[in-house]
């Protein structure tokens, strides 16, 4: 608020007083004729001459002059009082501005707001068999990654009895390359179940219940002597990644008979606080086209 003052000017009247003024000397009276009467007297009657006489009658005295009035004193002018200067109002104090508010933290993107899955958890009912990898790459070629078609799954034929009973499905995985490379020459295969299908990291996988400590399956050949890798986790995107992180390089390799025997992928003490993505793995390297054939079946997250 601007504050404005008005001043207020000062009228000065000044009376000048009035000067006096001299007064004139009387004329001199006129000399009387000789036998005449005196002359006239100013201001006063002159007297009669004697008749016949030499000498003139005395002239009449002039009457006084009168005095001027006194000049009236002026009377001084009183100075007029100026009016009393208005008080301007107070400034008004500004409100005193809000307090930042603190930014909220988010929930964490990769942590699902879905209920945990129980233990032990059969890996079949909430992963999906959908990432398949193979190499080596050949990046001159049409198809820069042509063992990919080398890798088929199709049902058991049939499903061995299990006395802890069965949990999930019963898989058959081949794999015979389509192009070997390097000295000497080789290729290798594998499959991720996903949760969701195809998420390498960018969603969320599923919520499961803290303790799982390892992986529990079976698995056979088809006509004995298969070395495979089995595993779990290793996925990590660009927003979301397993905390369990013992994929493709890690887990349990084992040499498959034809018989359906147990075996297990330990977390080696890692655990999970936000989700499981990657629930099982296996992997397969080979050094000759031939075809290679086995089975996995009651595959399971488990706390002993």
């Amino acid at each position: 608020m601007s504050l404005r003052i008005v001043s207020w000017g000062l009228s000065i009247g000044l009376c000048a007083a009035g000067i006096a003024c001299a007064a004139q000397p009387d004329p001199a009276p006129a000399p009387g004729n000789p036998g005449s009467g005196g002359g006239s007297g100013s201001g006063g009657s002159s007297a009669s001459g004697g008749t016949g006489g030499s000498t003139g009658g005395a002239s009449g005295t002039g009457g006084a002059t009168g005095t001027g009035g006194s000049d009236g004193a002026g009377g001084d002018g009183t100075f007029g009082t100026g009016g009393t200067t208005g008080t301007g109002g107070t400034t008004g104090t500004g409100g005193s501005g809000g307090a930042l508010g603190s930014g909220g933290t988010g929930p964490d993107p990769c942590v699902p707001d879905s209920a945990p899955i129980a233990l032990p958890m059969a890996v079949d009912d909430h992963f999906v068999a959908s990432g398949y990898f193979a190499g080596p790459d050949f990046p001159a070629d049409p198809d820069p990654m042509p063992n990919i078609a080398g890798i088929s799954e199709v049902a058991c034929e049939t499903r061995p009895d299990n006395p802890n009973g069965h949990a999930g499905k019963c898989h058959k995985w081949s794999f015979q390359a389509v192009k070997l490379g390097g000295e000497p020459g080789a290729a290798w295969a594998g499959v991720f179940w996903q949760a969701p299908a195809n998420n390498w990291g960018a969603a969320p996988g599923v919520n499961v219940a803290p303790g799982a400590t390892k992986v529990r399956f079976r698995a056979w050949g088809a006509v004995g002597g298969e070395e495979v890798t089995f595993s779990v986790g290793g996925i990590g995107g660009a927003l979301c990644a397993d905390d369990i992180n013992l994929g493709s390089g890690g887990g349990t390799t084992v040499v498959l008979t034809t018989t359906p025997t147990e075996y297990e992928v330990d977390f080696l003490g890692q655990t999970y606080t936000r989700s499981a993505i990657g629930g099982f793995i296996w992997s397969v390297g080979v050094t000759s086209m031939d075809m290679l054939t086995f089975y996995v079946d009651d595959i399971q997250w488990v706390a002993d």
